[in-house]
C-alpha cells in the first residue's frame, strides 16, 4: 500500500486506493468527492466492470475496506495488510470475468427479448426512462474511469494521477477481466443507444430514422457485438415495415445496409465450421452458436423487410436454430417458425424440431405462440398430427384465454391443413361468439371461412358473425367480403345479412381481385339455387328472398361490365366459375362471354376439367338462344375445348364426365365429329370404371347418352344389375332421376334388364306425393 495524505474540509485524512479493491477511512464529505467527479456512492462490482447494480452509502466515521466482488469489512489499518489483499484478488479475480459475461448477455437478452416482443398485438415498447437511466449510469461508469478507480490497473492518487504498477500474473489477469468488462459495457450501452435511435424519432419519417441508425451503426461497427448488430437490422426492418415503398427499395440498396447483412450472414456462415462454440476462440467471436437466441431477431426481420438471404445462409441458421432450439424461449421459437413461414421456407429439420419443443410441453407456451406455430405449419402446408394434436387439446382446454387474433388464427390454420378437430372447432366457436365484437374484419372472415372448410355448421355463429360484419362494413376488404359469402354458400345458408354484405361490396367493385370477383360470383349462384330449391311460404322469408335476388342480379350485371377490361387477368379458375355463375343465375350477357373466350383462347391448356366443363356450359347455353354466330370465337373455343378434353378424358372424375356429357347436348346439332368421338371415349371409360360411380351418377350419364343416341348396351346392362341390388337404398327424388334413364334405354332390345329394373323402381308407396311434380312430367 502507498500513503497518501489527503486534505478534506480542513481535515487531513489519508485513503489507500488498490487496483480491484481498497479501504477508506477520515471523515470525507459528500462536496469533497463531487468536486472531483467521483461518484456519491462507492459501486461495488466497479471491479468488475458493470454498471451500476449495488451502492453501499461511505461510513464517514471509519474505514471500510471494499473487495471486488462487491464484499465490505471493517477493520484497522494493520490488518489490511499486502499479502492479505492478493490473497482475496487471487480469488475474486478468476471468476470476475466470466461473471461480468453472464451478466452482460442477460442484460442484453432482456433487452432483445423487448425488441422481439414488439411486433405482436398489444406489446410494450421498452421504457425510456429505463433507457435514460442505463444512458446515466453508463456515464457516471466513465466519469469514475476517468477519476481513477476500479478497472484501471494501476495505482492512482486523489488528483488523477497514475502511478504504474508492478505486473503481476493476478493483476494481469484481472487487467484483461477490467478491459472485457469495459468492453461489454460499452456493447450493452450501444444497444441501447440503438433502441434510444430509434424510437427518439417518434413524429419523424421512418426513412430518416433509418438512415440515422444506419450512420450511427456504421460508424460504431467496430466496436459492435452480434447482440448490437441483430438489434439494429431488427429496429431497421420494423421501421421500414411502415414506410413507404419507395423508402423501403432505398433502405434495401443502400450500401450500409449491405454492409450489414454481409457482417450478419458471415457470422451464420462461419457458423457452419461448428455447431459446438470454439472455447479457445475471444467472447463473442462465435456469437451465433454462444447466443443461438439472437438468430430468432434475424429471421423475424428478414421475414419482414420480404428479403430472402442466401441458401446457404438459411440452411445454416435453420439447422443452429434445430439444435439449440431448446435454449430458446417459447416466444423466440414461434417467431423463427413465423419467419420461416413467411419467406415461404419449409425446412423439414427446423419444424419438426419446434414440433417437438412444443408437443414436449405445449402448457408453456402461450395461446398466442400456439397460434402463430400452427399458422406457420399451414402456410408452409406441413401437417404434424401429433403437433396438431397437441396444441387443439391446449387450445381447448384453455379456450377463454384466447383472444380474437389467437382464435382466427387457430382455426385458419386447422382448416388450411384440413384438420377438422370437432373439440377444437366447438370449443373455440363458443368463446368465438361470446367476442365476436373485438373481431376485426380479417379475424371475422377467417374464422368463418374455416367452419365452412371443415364443413362445421354452425347457423347462429353464421348469422352472428354476418350482422357484426355489417357492424364494421367500413373496414372490411373485398377478401372478407368475398370469403363470408363464399362460407354462408357452402354451408347452404341463408339470412338477410347476405344481401347487405352484396351491397356493400358494389361500393367496392373495382377493388376486388380476380379471384375475389370469381368467388363472390359463385357465391350468389350458389345462394339463388338453395333458394329456388326452397319451399318456405313465411311471407317475411319469401320477402326476404325476393329482396335478395333483386340484389345479386343487380350485382352480377354490374360486375360483368366492370370486369371487362380485365379479363385478361383472371385466372382460368376464375374465368369459368364467372361464366358458370352467370349462367346460374341468368345474367350472361354476351359481350362478357366473348370477353371470357377471347382471354381462354390462349389458355386452354391450363383449364382443369370442371373449367372446361363450365366453360362449355356457357357456350352452349348461349348457343341455344341462337346468340351465337357460327364463325364466332365462342364456337371456335367450344371446338378447342372438346378437342382438349378428349386428350385428358383419362383424369375426369365421374361427375366430371357426367357433367361433361350434359353440357355438351345443346351442341351436338353442329355435328362435329370430334363430339360424337368424345361421348364415346366416355362410354368406354365409364364402361371401364363404372364401379366409381355411385348409383345416382351413373343414371346422369346413362341418361344423358342415350338421349344423345349413344349406343352402349354393355354399359346401360350394368346399370341396370346395379339398380336391382340398390333400389330399396335409393332416396325418392333418386329413384325418379333412374325412372328417367330406364324409360330412355328400355326401347333397346338388346337390354333385357331394363324394363324389370324400372318396374323395380315404380313403387308408388315408396315415392310418395313429394314427388307428384316430378311424376306428372
Amino acid at each position: 500500500f502507498v500513503l497518501l495524505p489527503l486534505p478534506f474540509c480542513g481535515a487531513t485524512s489519508a485513503r489507500w486506493l488498490p487496483s480491484g479493491g481498497g479501504c477508506d477511512f477520515g471523515p470525507v464529505s459528500m462536496s469533497a468527492r463531487k468536486a472531483v467527479g467521483e461518484p456519491p456512492y462507492w459501486t461495488s462490482d466497479e471491479a468488475t466492470g458493470s454498471g451500476l447494480q449495488s451502492r453501499t452509502p461511505l461510513d464517514l466515521q471509519q474505514y471500510k475496506v471494499y473487495h471486488s466482488d462487491g464484499s465490505t469489512g471493517t477493520g484497522s489499518v494493520g490488518s489490511h495488510t499486502e499479502e492479505g489483499h492478493m490473497a482475496r484478488l487471487a480469488k475474486d479475480s478468476a471468476g470476475a470475468e466470466e461473471h461480468e459475461r453472464e451478466k452482460c448477455d442477460a442484460e442484453g437478452r432482456w433487452q432483445n427479448t423487448q425488441e422481439l416482443k414488439a411486433h405482436w398485438p398489444g406489446a410494450e415498447e421498452e421504457d425510456d426512462q429505463e433507457i435514460e437511466d442505463s444512458r446515466q449510469g453508463h456515464l457516471q461508469d466513465d466519469a469514475f474511469d476517468a477519476f481513477g478507480g476500479f478497472g484501471n490497473g494501476s495505482w492512482a492518487s486523489i488528483d488523477g494521477t497514475k502511478k504504474p504498477a508492478t505486473a503481476t500474473p493476478d493483476t494481469t489477469r484481472k487487467a484483461r477481466g477490467q478491459a472485457d468488462g469495459r468492453k461489454r459495457r460499452t456493447e450493452f450501452w450501444l444497444n441501447q443507444r440503438i433502441v434510444a435511435m430509434s424510437k427518439s424519432g417518434e413524429g419523424s419519417s421512418p426513412g430518416s430514422m433509418v438512415m440515422k441508425l444506419l450512420d450511427f451503426a456504421d460508424k460504431h461497427h467496430q466496436s459492435m457485438n452480434g447482440m448490437n448488430f441483430a438489434t439494429t437490422f431488427h429496429r431497421i426492418a420494423k421501421m421500414t415495415a411502415a414506410a413507404s415503398p419507395a423508402t423501403r427499395h432505398q433502405v434495401l440498396k443502400d450500401p450500409r445496409f449491405q454492409r450489414l447483412r454481409g457482417v450478419l450472414e458471415a457470422a451464420i456462415r462461419q457458423a457452419a465450421e461448428g455447431m459446438e462454440p470454439d472455447p479457445s476462440s475471444p467472447p463473442g467471436q462465435n456469437w451465433v452458436l454462444e447466443e443461438p437466441w439472437l438468430l430468432s431477431i434475424i429471421v423475424w426481420a428478414y421475414a419482414t423487410l420480404r428479403v430472402l438471404p442466401d441458401r446457404g445462409v438459411v440452411n445454416v441458421a435453420a439447422v443452429v436454430i434445430a439444435t439449440h432450439i431448446h435454449r430458446f424461449k417459447p416466444f423466440e421459437a414461434s417467431n423463427v417458425l413465423w419467419g420461416f413461414a413467411k419467406m415461404h421456407i419449409q425446412h423439414p429439420v427446423l419444424f419438426t424440431a419446434g414440433a417437438e419443443a412444443v408437443i414436449e410441453c405445449p402448457s408453456k407456451f402461450s395461446k398466442q405462440c400456439l397460434s402463430i406455430i400452427a399458422w406457420a405449419f399451414a402456410t408452409v402446408r406441413l401437417r404434424h398430427a401429433a403437433l396438431l394434436q397437441a396444441i387443439a387439446d391446449e387450445m381447448a382446454k384453455n379456450r377463454w384465454e384466447c383472444k380474437s387474433q389467437e382464435i382466427s388464427n387457430t382455426l385458419w390454420a386447422f382448416a388450411t391443413l384440413s384438420r377438422p378437430a370437432p373439440t377444437l372447432f366447438r370449443e373455440l366457436g363458443q368463446e368465438a361468439l361470446q367476442k365476436l365484437s373485438t373481431f376485426k374484419a380479417q379475424e371475422l372472415s377467417n374464422t368463418i371461412w374455416a367452419f365452412a372448410v371443415v364443413g362445421s355448421r354452425v347457423p347462429q355463429l353464421f348469422r352472428a358473425a354476418a350482422e357484426a360484419a355489417i357492424q364494421i362494413s367500413n373496414t372490411l376488404e373485398p377478401q372478407n367480403i368475398a370469403n363470408l359469402l363464399w362460407a354462408f354458400a357452402k354451408m347452404r345458408l341463408r339470412c338477410s345479412s347476405v344481401g347487405h354484405l352484396l351491397r356493400i361490396a358494389l361500393k367496392q367493385l373495382y377493388n376486388f381481385k380476380p379471384q375475389e370477383i370469381s368467388s363472390t360470383l359463385w357465391a350468389i349462384a350458389k345462394l339463388q339455387m338453395e333458394d329456388r330449391e326452397c319451399a318456405e311460404d313465411n311471407p317475411w322469408q319469401l320477402q326476404a328472398r325476393e329482396m335478395f335476388l333483386r340484389d345479386s342480379v343487380y350485382f352480377c350485371s354490374e360486375v360483368q361490365q366492370a370486369v371487362l377490361h380485365r379479363l385478361g387477368t383472371f385466372s382460368p379458375q376464375a374465368l369459368a366459375n364467372s361464366v358458370w355463375a352467370c349462367v346460374q343465375t341468368g345474367t350472361l350477357t354476351a359481350a362478357f362471354l366473348q370477353g371470357v373466350c377471347v382471354a381462354a383462347m390462349s389458355c386452354v391448356s391450363e383449364f382443369e376439367p370442371l373449367s372446361l366443363c363450365n366453360l362449355l356450359n356457357g357456350i352452349g347455353t348461349y348457343f341455344s338462344y341462337g346468340a351465337v354466330a357460327p364463325d364466332g370465337i365462342e364456337l371456335c373455343l367450344a371446338h378447342k375445348i372438346i378437342c382438349e378434353a378428349h386428350n385428358r378424358i383419362a383424369i375426369f372424375r365421374p361427375q366430371e364426365l357426367v357433367k361433361l356429357v350434359q353440357v355438351v347436348t345443346d351442341l351436338v346439332p353442329l355435328g362435329w365429329p370430334e363430339l360424337m368421338t368424345l361421348l364415346e371415349a366416355v362410354h368406354q371409360l365409364a364402361r371401364k370404371k363404372h364401379l366409381k360411380f355411385t348409383l345416382p351418377q351413373l343414371g346422369e350419364l346413362v341418361h344423358s347418352l342415350a338421349l344423345l343416341g349413344v349406343k352402349a348396351p354393355q354399359l346401360y346392362q350394368i346399370f341396370g344389375e346395379r339398380v336391382l341390388r340398390n333400389t330399396t337404398l335409393l332416396r325418392a327424388k333418386e329413384r325418379m332421376g333412374l325412372m328417367l334413364a330406364l324409360h330412355v334405354i328400355s326401347a333397346d332390345p338388346e337390354v333385357g334388364l331394363c324394363r324389370q329394373s324400372r318396374a323395380a323402381c315404380w313403387d308408388t308407396q315408396s315415392l310418395g306425393f313429394q314427388v307428384s311434380d316430378d311424376v306428372a312430367q
